[in-house]
Order: C-alpha cells, then structure tokens, then sequence
C-alpha cells in the first residue's frame, strides 16, 4: 500500500467554512462547471482528496474547487504529476 500525504491545507479548508465532507461535495456539484460537467463529487471523493489518494483531481473537478473555494487547486494543496487530466 503506497504511502499517502494527507492534504492538511483542504482539510482545513473545509473545516475553516465548517462544511462537513457531504456538504462540501453538494457545493462542489452546484458549481457553474459542476452544474455544466454533470459531476458527481460525494464524501468518499472528498475523503480521498484530503487522504491525498488523489494528488491532482481532473480539470472540471480543478475547476469547480477553485470556483468553490476561490483558490487554485496548489493553495488548496494539490500537486500535479505524471498523469494530469
């Protein structure tokens, strides 16, 4: 099992707006790009965002984030690598 660092700075993101994982995932949905690119973001995506199985989440994700959020997705503690989408 790879090792994981934790992306504390979305953690805190979210604990700062006082949304729980289900909420932050109906924001991120509601969106104008959430609305357009039909996501489908629920707790268990969050959670793996801030467990940092997801490094660099795909473009409309990136998107919807920063229009949430009002940050880019590295202030929020994601990294690119290899694989982008």
């Amino acid at each position: 099992m790879p090792a994981y660092i934790p992306n504390v700075r979305l953690r805190a993101w979210r604990n700062q707006e006082q949304l729980s994982r289900v909420q932050m995932a109906d924001k991120i949905n509601a969106t104008p790009v959430g609305i357009a690119e039909k996501l489908t973001c629920d707790e268990e995506r969050v959670r793996r965002w801030e467990a940092g199985e997801v490094r660099w989440p795909r473009t409309p994700y990136r998107l919807a984030l920063t229009q949430l959020t009002g940050l880019e997705p590295e202030a929020l503690g994601f990294s690119q690598t290899k694989q982008t989408g």
